[in-house]
């Protein structure tokens, strides 16, 4: 049996475990300074998937006033196709209600169909684009803004 844990988290002591999953997921990835920098600004919270006692994923938010922005959202490779990315988006949102917010916005790749499929699933509707925002390989690709109603 798989037991998924998460649990939000506001210290910079979390920095190393972030840039390693983050490393796992993206290219380029965020430095383990980058996000002790990112953990140390206000608003700052971030949400650690487990599954056991490992790691599996997390996503990093932005607090301001009753809005949160996405900063990313990681699941492994190993982990993905399984709901966590679902399961860290339903607690997230349920847990940032606690916090009063009320608007939850990201972005995202006009490229990134897995991701994009995972945020519509999660009621995240249009609200925006960014032309030419993202840079994949030598291309440069547009970044849909969504948004979620909490």
């Amino acid at each position: 049996m798989t037991v998924l844990q998460s649990s939000f988290l506001t210290t910079p002591d979390c920095a190393p475990i972030l840039s390693a999953l983050h490393e796992q997921t993206f290219s380029p990835a965020w430095t383990t300074e980058e996000f002790t920098d990112l953990l140390k600004t206000p608003g700052a919270l971030v949400q650690i998937l487990s599954v056991g006692e490992e790691p599996a994923g997390f996503c990093f938010y932005r607090l301001m006033s009753d809005e949160a922005e996405i900063l990313t959202l990681a699941v492994l490779p190993d982990h993905r196709r399984r709901s966590y990315g679902e399961n860290i988006l339903i607690e997230g949102c349920r847990q940032l209600k606690e916090h009063k917010i009320r608007s939850l916005f990201l972005e995202v790749s006009v490229s990134n169909e897995a991701a994009r499929r995972l945020y519509e699933k999660s009621g995240f509707q249009e609200a925006g684009r960014r032309r030419n925002y993202y840079r994949e390989g030598d291309l440069k690709v547009d970044a849909l803004i969504l948004k979620k109603a909490l």
